[in-house]
């Protein structure tokens, strides 16, 4: 900019980033409402973050990759598929999924610390699964406007189905996959952020 001094540049590109990261901090709070939909252990949630680079001008939000491994497959889709025990016990048994008793379903959650029901997994007649089928057709994750096709089985054989999960369709989910996106339904509604939450962090300057 003509006759604007360094110095003035700098300061404006400073507030200008300070009113981005106000910005970037009420989309962290609506998306971790959104998250809260479906979350375990609230990894996925408590990852999500903002953070300003040291360009003086950019503002980075998401989820950390290193934070939340599992983050992108939920965010963009991922093929309906059979995970073992060993791998998502933990997740069984606090969520009920999978434990029997006496050839039963057990029902409710298994959450340790919490005045839930517990189930005693060394009790008589009750057994885990060898594993569960992630985003079958009662999974409470959403799947895409088309639905999704796999292989499942049905008695003692395996045929193919098409279905909706019961968590409802995403239009932002990869065709033919299933998952929960809640960083790309809150950054298309960035534009409903109120102008003053930048004009605050402007006036902040840090």
């Amino acid at each position: 900019m003509a006759g604007v001094s360094r110095q003035v540049l700098q300061e404006l590109r400073r507030r200008h980033q300070a009113g981005l990261h106000a910005v970037a901090v009420e989309l962290t709070n609506r998306a971790k409402v959104e998250a809260t939909r479906h979350t375990d252990n609230g990894t996925r949630r408590n990852s999500i973050t903002q953070t300003k680079e040291s360009d003086g001008r950019t503002v980075l939000w998401g989820i950390p990759i290193g934070a939340a491994p599992h983050a992108p497959h939920l965010e963009l889709g991922f093929k309906p598929h059979w995970v073992p025990a060993r791998y998502i016990g933990l997740w069984m048994q606090r969520h009920g999924a999978g434990i029997l008793r006496n050839g039963r379903q057990v029902r409710g959650k298994v959450v340790h610390g919490q005045a839930r029901r517990r189930v005693n997994l060394r009790a008589r007649g009750t057994s885990v699964a060898m594993g569960l089928y992630v985003g079958g057709p009662g999974s409470s994750l959403q799947s895409a406007p088309g639905g999704v096709t796999g292989r499942v089985y049905r008695g003692r054989r395996m045929v193919t189905r098409h279905w909706h999960t019961k968590g409802g369709k995403s239009r932002y989910l990869r065709a033919g996959t299933v998952g929960h996106p809640i960083l790309q339904p809150t950054a298309e509604k960035a534009n409903t952020v109120p102008i003053d939450v930048f004009l605050r962090g402007w006036a902040r300057g840090r």
